[in-house]
Parts: C-alpha cells; structure tokens; sequence
C-alpha cells in the first residue's frame, strides 16, 4: 500500500469592507491556523471578485430576458388591485437553473485568471489578470492582508481613510470605461 502524504493547504477568504464583514468578532472566528484572511478595498471588488469580473452580467441579462419574456406573454394573473402577481418562487429558481446553464464555463475560469485567484505562482500567467489589478499591483497597493497583529484596529478611521484613499487613487489612474473594455478583451 502506498504511503499517503500530506499537503499543506492555506485557506484563504477574500472580504470586502462591509461593515458586518470586518467586525473584529467576525475576524477572529474566522481567523484559525490555516486561515489567510484578505481584505478588498472598496472600490475594487470588481477587480477581485470573479461573478462580478464577467459572470453577473450576463447572468443578471439572461434572468432580465426571463422576466421580460413572462411579463410579455400575456399569462398572468393580477391582484385586486389590479397589480402583477409576483413571480412564483418556483419559476425564478427555474429561470436561475436555465440561465446558470447557459453561462459559459470558460467564462467563469477566466474571470478566476482574471483576479489573479488561480494564476501560477511563477508569475507566468500574470498577463491574464485583469489590466486593473495589474494597476493595483504596480502601485503596490499590497495592505490588504489581515493578520492577527491588525485584529485590534480593523474598524479604526485610519483604515477606513486608506480604503477611501486607495479607492480614489484608482479612480484617478484608470477610468472605468477603459477598464471594462480591456476586461472584455481580455476575457
């Protein structure tokens, strides 16, 4: 029988900067031994979250698609007061299993490329990350790591003010219309 051997795996959750998600309670039930706790500044989780690099918008266009399909076919029932009768739960989760489907998977493991998730460590793969992050990086905007040392001041006005400044930095250096288009291309 072959010897198992073991692989030592770092967890790693990415937050953003909602209030609720850097409580300090919050940071230390999640912070164990093979637990990496990254914060995304605000203003960057388009850059860094893979649904909203490529997959929620053609998702939220096919489920707009759905009810645009529903609201026109003339089907419907109305309430006393002569309103729409809201969608059934059963046929928003039917919409959301058809339009899923209809996701491109190549999509989705780009947008992973994209955010620099899944990309080798080597650095080979770096020119799949979006051309944002790429930004972010060379600016050295590399605070983002939450350790234990930090538990303490994660709701401090100084980290809330870096945050602003990072986000306005950003805004500055990149206009949002170049970023989409590049994303676009690069997807």
């Amino acid at each position: 029988m072959p010897q198992s051997s073991t692989i030592d795996f770092q967890d790693i959750i990415f937050i953003d900067c909602h209030g609720s998600h850097i409580r300090e309670d919050v940071i230390k039930a999640l912070n164990t031994e093979c637990l990496e706790i990254i914060k995304i500044p605000s203003g960057i989780t388009s850059v860094l979250q893979p649904p909203d690099v490529s997959v929620n918008k053609p998702f939220k266009s096919g489920i707009r698609q759905k009810w645009d399909e529903w609201i026109s076919d003339g089907k419907k029932e109305f309430t006393i007061n002569r309103n729409y009768k809201k969608v059934s739960y059963e046929l928003i989760c039917k919409w959301v299993s058809e339009v899923w489907k209809e996701i491109n998977q190549d999509l989705l493991i780009k947008s992973f490329k994209a955010t620099g998730l899944i990309l080798n460590s080597d650095g080979s793969e770096n020119n799949k990350m979006s051309t944002r992050l790429q930004a972010i990086i060379e600016n050295h905007i590399d605070d983002i790591i939450i350790d234990e040392s930090e538990e303490n001041d994660i709701l401090s006005s100084e980290e809330l003010d870096l945050d602003n400044m990072i986000e306005n930095e950003i805004s500055e250096e990149i206009s949002n219309d170049e970023i989409s288009d590049k994303i676009s291309d690069e997807l």
